[in-house]
């Protein structure tokens, strides 16, 4: 029973580090992604020109395909690999994970889509690149047409909503409530810090007040047009008790 934990153990740590070795080859393609590296959608002799991206022949292929497919919503898919990997790590309970995959999907198809459907080409190495990527493009255009563009901005977002509590779990409403109280949280704080600097900037005008006041005061006192306060000393508590004594002539 020992042994097969320990089997068990090792099986998800080994899935779980090449899960992790395919995020970050992932993630380093799409990062020094170049347009003008060998791909499926262009021809470069590797004879004349150099592979540009860190991750190789392979590595160019991979990115170009993400960028050409999904366009900026690529970096997703490296991201939710990470997840999946440290969960197989550290055996994190995963209630329907096949759903959870589902959802992340839905949610790349949906941001990649709304992307499309706002943002216009990218200039990228004098060339242009899809936003979204050309499912991106072509799932934005199908929906413009029979919702045109309010309603299909609307219906994606539902539906990118929608796939992000299936993919991670996490209750919209919740989120919600939790925004709505810290940005609750941040007007109050705010509001306190207003105040609070509203009473430093009277304090500090009062006493240049006083001080001015003071000063003026002094300066008429030295010109003479205000008598200065006399001072009468009071007799000492000795001089008080001592008796008097009354000299009488025999």
């Amino acid at each position: 029973m020992r042994e097969d934990s320990i089997k068990e153990r090792l099986k998800y740590e080994i899935v779980g580090i090449l899960l992790i070795a395919l995020a970050l080859f992932l993630f380093l393609s799409l990062v020094s992604y170049d347009p003008t590296d060998p791909s499926f959608f262009s021809y470069t002799s590797l004879r004349s020109r150099e592979i540009h991206n860190w991750m190789g022949i392979v590595g160019s292929y991979v990115s170009s395909l993400l960028f050409q497919g999904f366009g900026l919503p690529s970096f997703l898919i490296p991201f939710v690999l990470g997840v999946y990997a440290f969960s197989f790590i550290f055996r994190w309970e995963w209630k329907y994970p096949s759903l959870k995959l589902i959802g992340w999907s839905v949610t790349l198809l949906a941001t990649s889509s709304l992307l499309g459907l706002w943002l216009k080409p990218l200039r990228f190495y004098q060339r242009d690149l899809l936003v979204g990527g050309f499912i991106g493009e072509i799932i934005s255009r199908s929906l413009a047409r029979y919702f045109n563009l309010p309603g299909t901005t609307v219906l994606l977002l539902m539906i990118l909503i929608v796939a992000f509590v299936l993919g991670t779990g996490i209750s919209f409403i919740a989120i919600l409530r939790r925004s709505v109280s810290l940005i609750h949280r941040l007007v109050e704080k705010i509001s306190t810090l207003k105040i609070v600097r509203r009473e430093r900037a009277e304090r500090a005008k009062k006493l240049v007040k006083q001080k001015q006041a003071k000063e003026a005061k002094e300066a008429k006192e030295e010109a003479g047009e205000i008598a200065p306060p006399m001072v009468i000393e009071k007799p000492s508590a000795a001089a008080k008790k001592e008796p008097i004594v009354e000299q009488t002539a025999f």
